[in-house]
């Protein structure tokens, strides 16, 4: 990255977002997000730099040669009248139209880091991610596609299946007694529904749910919630420390990543992972009981927050100052 502000170089009108060679730098690659110039720069390579630079060159020859040729092509007109008009006009047409034909024609602006078959040459690519920077949809800062909500929600659901099935087996005996209470409680209300003896409308027929702390009381009741919760928090801290990514994630080629990098291959720090998890976590304290069912409500927020926000984060997404990227 260097010293120049990207918004004073000057912006080429209808590109695709992508890496361009810098006006400001030759040896360099800016990044152009569709509608301006940003303030990420690589180091370009010895073909994308002899590129830039011959442009450069042709840009300044084209200036040169244009005026010059307008300057002096008027001279030989009005002095040489006896002349041919094709005569005179051809230091005009030779040294002015040519240039602008030739040379500016094909090397336009727009066209700089643009091989002729619409993908970018140059290292696009440089930090191994499977990405095309001309790719639709909202971007990271430094250009990586952001991962829709559709793929988020499949990762969450294979992430989810995974835990309930390990969780099960873990929890099964603490919560076995509100297991039975509420097994029990389905019975009656399937055996009351075939005899039409079932009374009262569904809010009542829901309201009379068991509920773990009034089968089980409050300290075995929270027991049985917070250890599948620590098993939660303790499978997204460490696969987002280590890996960047849930299993659910990596199968989608999904990744997180701090805020505005998406080209980061810097591991997560443990309290961004442990803050991530936490606030996507407690919510799981709904279970508990009808006192704890605000938190199903921010569960539910947090989760569709990325549907419809610019950067698409989630609210644990803010809170932890992170995104999701494609990698694929």
């Amino acid at each position: 990255m260097n010293d120049y502000p990207a918004d004073s170089l000057s912006t080429p009108p209808a590109v695709p977002a992508g890496w361009y060679p810098d006006p400001a730098d030759p040896a360099r690659q800016r990044y152009w997000d569709g509608g301006q110039w940003t303030q990420y720069t690589n180091p370009a390579s010895g073909e994308e730099q002899a590129y830039g630079q011959q442009a450069g060159a042709a840009y300044g020859q084209y200036g040169q040669q244009g005026g010059q040729a307008y300057g002096q092509g008027a001279q030989p007109y009005g002095q040489q009248g006896g002349q041919a008009y094709g005569q005179g006009a051809q230091p005009y047409g030779q040294q002015g139209t040519q240039p602008y034909g030739q040379q500016y024609g094909q090397q336009p602006y727009e066209q700089r880091g643009v091989s002729p078959y619409g993908q970018q040459s140059g290292p696009t690519q440089p930090y191994g991610w499977g990405y095309a920077a001309e790719r639709s949809g909202p971007t990271t800062e430094d250009g990586v596609p952001l991962a829709g909500w559709w793929l988020r929600l499949i990762a969450f659901a294979i992430d989810s299946i995974l835990l309930a099935l390990f969780t099960s087996v873990v929890t099964a005996p603490l919560m076995a007694p509100y297991t039975t209470a509420l097994t029990q409680w389905m019975d009656d209300i399937l055996r009351e529904a075939m005899q039409g003896t079932l009374s009262g409308d569904l809010a009542s027929v829901l309201g009379g749910m068991p509920q773990p702390i009034g089968v089980m009381g409050f300290w075995p009741a929270l027991l049985g919630v917070l250890a599948p919760m620590a098993v939660w928090f303790l499978y997204y801290t460490l696969l987002t420390h280590f890996r960047g990514a849930t299993l659910g994630k990596t199968m989608l080629g999904l990744r997180v990543v701090p805020v505005g990098k998406g080209r980061s291959t810097e591991r997560l720090g443990w309290g961004v992972a442990a803050l991530r998890a936490a606030v996507w976590v407690v919510p799981l304290l709904s279970s508990l009981g009808t006192a704890f069912s605000f938190l199903t409500l921010f569960r539910y927020l947090d989760g569709l927050w990325a549907a419809w926000d610019r950067k698409r984060q989630a609210i644990h997404d803010k809170v932890a100052r992170t995104q999701v990227i494609r990698t694929r």
